[in-house]
């Protein structure tokens, strides 16, 4: 994003398409008198329209008469989720940034994502000569970042106040032994935008729909805290004489509040 030229992103949900399709579509036709298939430009090419475009420190959506910029990433998501035979096209794209005739231009990078086999998600076995064409990162997730994401986007503000004073819930590295709805930092935000639009006892029952019902009764117990904080206005009107919560929960609720909502005045 701190670079001066614009940077294309283009996200291709491997997962979601079939092997032909990450070569581009096969058309019959005649040339010299001699019947012949073409292929179209391959969906995960530049331009379109496809993917977002951040420019200025600022991540767009591209629009068709964008012009292309001269440099970019293409992201094949879900790669492990896809289905092997979809996998060997992309493995060309991995390593030379073409399959057939669809070629990325020279300032273009491809990377792959993928969540872990103990995700349980679908993921399948890696073919080796895969494995052999990649660098492999692990990202970790990371509480600040996400942190300085959620303010961004305005996620509410004691929902980040309990993932920094719950992380071990929110950010728990391994997915329930059993299925069921469990507590991520998505399933988190999801209900937080339910914070306000129902009484308690309804959002009791969503909220454990969304981050399972031990992650819920927690939250829960932490947003019936924050009720009885002192309200922001109260806090500047007497910033020195306002009470300071002496639970450790209350004080992060209270903290994210005023963060949340302060300015340089």
């Amino acid at each position: 994003l701190m670079l001066k030229c614009a940077v294309a992103y283009i996200p291709f949900f491997l997962s979601t398409v079939e092997p032909p399709d990450v070569r581009g579509y096969g058309i019959p036709v005649v040339i010299e008198g001699e019947r012949r298939m073409v292929y179209t430009k391959a969906p995960w090419m530049p331009g379109g329209g496809l993917g977002y475009i951040a420019e200025n420190g600022v991540l767009r959506r591209a629009t068709a008469i964008d012009k292309i910029p001269p440099c970019g990433i293409v992201c094949l998501d879900e790669f492990r989720q896809a289905g092997l035979d979809t996998q060997k096209p992309a493995a060309e794209l991995l390593l030379n940034r073409k399959v057939g005739e669809s070629h990325l231009p020279d300032g273009y990078i491809v990377t792959a994502c993928s969540n872990r086999e103990s995700d349980r998600s679908g993921v399948q076995r890696e073919l080796m000569f895969v494995t052999n064409r990649r660098m492999l990162i692990r990202i970790e997730p990371n509480l600040d970042a996400w942190a300085d994401w959620a303010e961004k986007e305005d996620i509410h503000p004691l929902a980040i106040a309990f993932a920094k004073h719950k992380p071990h819930v929110v950010f728990a590295d391994t997915v329930p032994e059993k299925s069921g709805p469990f507590c991520t930092p998505r399933s988190l935000v999801m209900a937080s935008y339910l914070i306000g639009e129902m009484d308690m006892d309804d959002y009791v029952e969503c909220a454990g729909g969304l981050i399972g019902q031990g992650a819920a009764a927690e939250f829960v117990a932490f947003l019936r805290v924050a009720e009885q904080l002192p309200s922001y206005e109260e806090i500047v009107k007497d910033p020195k004489g306002t009470p300071i919560p002496t639970r450790p929960d209350a004080c992060y609720a209270a903290m994210q509040m005023v963060a949340h909502r302060v300015d340089v005045k």
